[in-house]
């Protein structure tokens, strides 16, 4: 079962996103293997932008990247492992090569925008 299966434990999860008060930068992985990281972005996304959010939202996407999507140079191949308590294989989802590109492109893309955001004002120029 997923918190999407049952409204009010996603309702008791759910992050007020609409509180936040500057800009925000998402990162999502397609194939992530611990969560749909991917659809939570958007809904985020969403939430933001029909609130009315006055500050920047930038989402990168990565569809055939994992859930450790981190900074460049780090292997990329320990993907699959034994949980450590019940033993049971788990995936954090993607490819080597994928991770990789993700990894590398994402941080990229999050230096360039903290450099942005320096000089941030709101998107309603208050």
């Amino acid at each position: 079962m997923t918190a999407f299966a049952d409204p009010q434990a996603l309702k008791r999860a759910r992050i007020p996103v609409e509180r936040i008060a500057g800009p925000v930068m998402l990162i999502s992985g397609g194939d992530d293997g611990a969560w749909p990281s991917d659809l939570y972005s958007l809904i985020v996304q969403s939430s933001l932008h029909a609130a009315g959010h006055p500050y920047p939202v930038q989402w990168e996407n990565y569809p055939k990247g994992g859930h450790s999507i981190l900074f460049p140079y780090v292997p990329t191949t320990l993907i699959a492992y034994p949980h450590p308590v019940t033993g049971v294989l788990t995936t954090m989802g993607g490819d080597a090569t994928s991770n990789a590109e993700a990894n590398e492109h994402s941080w990229s893309m999050v230096l360039d925008w903290l450099s942005s955001m320096t000089q941030c004002d709101r998107v309603d120029g208050r």
